[in-house]
């Protein structure tokens, strides 16, 4: 027994190396954690900002709907732009964007968002072969919504499909 004891007096360092293999071990996991936590916390502020345009463009696209369906006759109120889109006259007024020949009109609800109205024609297969004064008219309504936080730029669009007989 006094021989073990002895042996291990002659081992002074071993605790020390020890404890160091453990804190560097510890010390390792935490940076790991750390980064973890950074990569998710990015991962939520890009949702949130995901989330956030997603939601810009939505309400774009259904004011331009709304508008449609204030509208007694679209076609009246609908004039044409560069693009071969319709925008609304009374919207016109406001900030426009030329994006590729098709013109987005900031949206007047809406911060950071913009609405395009395309006139699609007589809906196809709408007709029937009846008699009728009034055809249906399909349209296409798009919103887009961007925000940027910081150096996150991001867009996003909506497309809503409508149609109105008159």
């Amino acid at each position: 027994m006094e021989k073990m004891f002895c042996e291990l007096r002659n081992k002074k360092g071993s605790v020390l190396a020890l404890v160091l293999m453990v804190m560097v071990t510890i010390m390792i996991i935490g940076i790991t954690a750390m980064h973890d936590t950074e990569i998710e916390s990015r991962i939520s502020r890009n949702y949130a900002i995901y989330k956030d345009n997603f939601y810009r463009a939505d309400a774009a696209a259904r004011e331009a709907v709304q508008l449609l369906e204030n509208a007694p006759n679209p076609s009246v109120q609908l004039k044409p732009s560069s693009g071969g889109c319709l925008v609304f006259i009374q919207d016109v007024g406001f900030d426009v964007k030329n994006n590729g020949g098709a013109v987005a009109v900031n949206s007047s609800l809406v911060p950071n968002a913009q609405y395009l109205v395309v006139f699609e024609g007589i809906a196809p297969e709408s007709e029937l072969g009846m008699e009728e004064e009034t055809h249906l008219y399909a349209y296409t309504a798009y919103g887009a919504g961007s925000y940027s936080l910081g150096s996150d730029n991001s867009t996003s669009i909506v497309q809503i499909g409508y149609r109105r007989r008159y």
